[in-house]
């Protein structure tokens, strides 16, 4: 019997962005589209509350930023980018990067970048009125880090919810972006 060769991942060395305002659901869109092409979904913001909650180095460069209400200095956040899309399994299949970039200056070093090889850019549009209404009814699962909506993404009865910090202030946020 012949061996199958198993062809490559569809987006194999290739990076989309999906861009868009706070609560316009990149993490929802991300998580059906790496479904759907088997490739790796790269959040930023998961990646760096990960590693406050670890408490590791990177960790507590982060929660200085976090205690004053700020965002990560460009340089700090392009750099793990970086070395995350370097990583093997990113490279073999491609990935999504959700919430990155997030100013003009980091995308101009992805897009600088050696072997970053940026397939689209999907903007994610969403009336503020509507991204209010969704942030107000985020809950996270404290256990798992999935997050979930009091009304559209009802959790599982053995969740543990909370109302995560970054959506308490939402409209800075939206001021921001």
């Amino acid at each position: 019997m012949a061996e199958s060769k198993q062809s490559e991942p569809v987006l194999a060395g290739k990076v989309i962005i999906l861009d868009g305002p706070p609560a316009s659901g990149k993490g929802s869109v991300a998580q059906l589209l790496c479904e759907r092409f088997k490739c790796v979904h790269i959040s930023t913001g998961d990646i760096f509350r990960e590693h406050v909650q670890k408490k590791t180095e990177l960790g507590h460069q982060l929660q200085k930023y976090l205690d004053m209400r700020s965002f990560a200095p460009d340089e700090l956040v392009v750099n793990h980018v970086l070395d995350v899309l370097s990583q093997p399994r990113v490279k073999r299949n491609g990935c999504i990067l959700d919430g990155f970039p997030r100013t003009p200056q980091q995308y101009a070093a992805l897009k600088a970048a050696a072997n970053v090889d940026i397939e689209c850019i999907i903007t994610l549009q969403c009336p503020d009125q509507v991204l209010l209404q969704r942030a107000k009814g985020r809950r996270l699962d404290a256990r798992t880090g999935k997050i979930y909506h009091v009304e559209y993404v009802l959790p599982p009865s053995a969740a543990v919810l909370v109302k995560r910090a970054q959506d308490e202030n939402i409209q800075s946020r939206l001021d921001v972006y």
